[in-house]
């Protein structure tokens, strides 16, 4: 079995968000997850993970970070993710994916829409798309706002100020109904799993909407008829 650098399920590498391994989102994936693509996926970490110990055949990266890639990605390409150019180079070299992750990257992009739609392509018939979002109903961001007018960017998390789009639940929903694709399951979790203190609460319908950091959606493409 091949070892990677990388987190303890729950725990990142370093102080980066780009070399965790996103165990949060893991449950998700295909028992025989195929090609992967992570859509921003940084040095590759959950790419890499899932080739050592999940049995993904090829592992790829897309992002618009630079980062020594993790030596089991097979393909790592830097650039602009809202580039059509980017994505036809990566559908050319080495698409189509069964696998394409976009984890908490969508909310970074202009046109996060048209991202899905590219994603959609690039997939296998059969394929699974999986994202994440943050919610932006999450008590740490509303409660602030609503009570003590504070709206204060951070270099992270979910007021990181890179944000360019902001989601909630029906909007999340939304984005990921794109022709193609099948919504094949939606829920409500938390970044890294660190909030399982109230993941009870939450499960048992008290204000889930206020309690859930992230929006996970999985995603699978429509085999065309005939």
């Amino acid at each position: 079995m091949n070892t990677i650098s990388a987190a303890a399920p729950g725990k990142p590498v370093d102080s980066q968000y780009h070399v965790n391994i996103r165990h949060d989102v893991l449950h998700l994936v295909d028992k025989n997850p195929g090609r992967v693509l992570d859509v921003g996926g940084g040095a590759g970490a959950t790419a890499a993970y899932l080739k050592a110990e999940h049995g993904a055949s090829y592992a790829a990266v897309a992002d618009a970070v630079a980062l020594p890639p993790i030596p089991e990605i097979d393909l790592y390409r830097i650039g602009d993710l809202e580039d059509e150019a980017m994505w036809a180079s990566i559908s050319e070299d080495a698409g189509p994916f069964d696998t394409i992750l976009c984890l908490d990257v969508l909310e970074h992009l202009v046109d996060p829409w048209q991202a899905v739609r590219r994603c959609c392509d690039l997939l296998s018939p059969g394929g699974t798309l999986i994202v994440s979002v943050p919610n932006a109903r999450y008590h740490k961001l509303t409660f602030p706002l609503f009570f003590k007018g504070r709206f204060t960017l951070q270099d992270s998390g979910i007021l990181d100020r890179t944000h360019l789009r902001w989601f909630v639940r029906e909007t999340a929903i939304d984005l990921v109904s794109q022709p193609g694709l099948d919504l094949e399951s939606f829920e409500g979790g938390w970044y890294l799993n660190r909030a399982r203190g109230i993941e009870k609460l939450a499960k048992a319908g008290i204000a889930p909407g206020f309690l859930f950091l992230n929006y996970f959606a999985k995603c699978r493409k429509v085999a065309a008829a005939g």
